[in-house]
């Protein structure tokens, strides 16, 4: 009993397969990738020779080897570097270490999820069909669907998925556990079918029903994030909500529902959003 391993409690431990772990190798490997132009490195040889490196930098930490001599024919060979043994007195404050047994499993490659998004408790019936990647973050979805709805992202916003909320901390306002800028969508592990909600607008309420139509692999001619198809322009921002906005509609204070949603013009948009040149001037600032 006296030999067994106890971790110590300051030892942080990082499993490989943590979304964001996982998501930091995939931007590693691309990394690697652009500096040499070529793919070297998968997520998982990078993942390798990180757990090394830090193993090495323990090492050195913990156990500073002494000087080794030459071999000559009075000392015989040089003496093998010792590592340390892993017992919690013996560990740095935190350390890398790799998965258990029970968490070995592939890590993800990026596939696409095709999005139905439903404005609820609006007549006619708007709505936008999104092909997004699995690697698409949270706070990326959020403009998409800002921008494929017309939205102004004026007001604050929530995702709410598998009965936890998540967003974009702002100062003052909001807080989530997460951080959206960083969670992918490809981590909540999506079936055909699965549904999720998101809340824009806390005073009109605007409430957006997400259904996951298929996930399928991507294809290397494909736009993402792209908008199939939809209908109905949505309504206008402060407009009071879906109930009074539709009395203000129909007594002729806002144009009437027209089919056309301007699928090029929201394509377009997307893809500026994407190459960096579309922001929200409030954050810039």
């Amino acid at each position: 009993m006296g030999d067994e391993w106890t971790p110590d409690p300051r030892v942080r431990r990082i499993e490989l397969d943590d979304p964001l772990v996982v998501l930091l190798l995939m931007e590693l490997t691309q990394a690697e990738r652009d500096r040499t132009g070529k793919g070297t490195l998968t997520p998982a040889q990078m993942a390798g020779q990180i757990i090394q490196a830090a193993h090495a930098a323990m090492v050195r930490e913990v156990a500073p080897p002494p000087p080794i001599a030459k071999p000559t024919a009075l000392h015989g060979p040089a003496p093998r570097r010792q590592l340390p043994t892993h017992r919690g007195a013996d560990l740095p404050a935190w350390s890398i270490v790799p998965p258990s047994p029970y968490h070995k499993k592939p890590l993800p490659t990026p596939s696409a999820y095709q999005l139905l998004i439903d404005l609820l408790h609006v007549t006619p019936r708007v709505w936008r069909r999104l092909v997004v990647r699995s690697d698409t973050t949270l706070a990326d979805l959020h403009a998409f669907i800002q921008l494929a709805f017309g939205w102004e992202d004026y007001h604050l916003h929530q995702f709410t998925i598998q009965g936890k909320e998540y967003g974009i901390d702002r100062t003052g306002e909001l807080g989530f556990v997460g951080d959206a800028w960083t969670i992918p969508v490809g981590s909540f592990q999506f079936h055909r079918g699965d549904q999720f909600a998101y809340r824009y607008d806390f005073g009109d309420g605007w409430e957006h029903q997400i259904t996951v139509e298929t996930c399928h692999a991507l294809s290397p001619r494909a736009m993402y994030p792209r908008c199939m198809d939809g209908a109905q322009l949505a309504p206008p921002e402060d407009s009071g909500g879906p109930y009074r906005y539709m009395e203000r509609r129909d007594a002729g204070e806002f144009s009437k529902p027209t089919r056309a949603i301007g699928r090029a013009a929201i394509n377009e948009r997307l893809a500026l959003y994407v190459a960096g040149l579309l922001w929200n001037d409030e954050e810039s600032e």
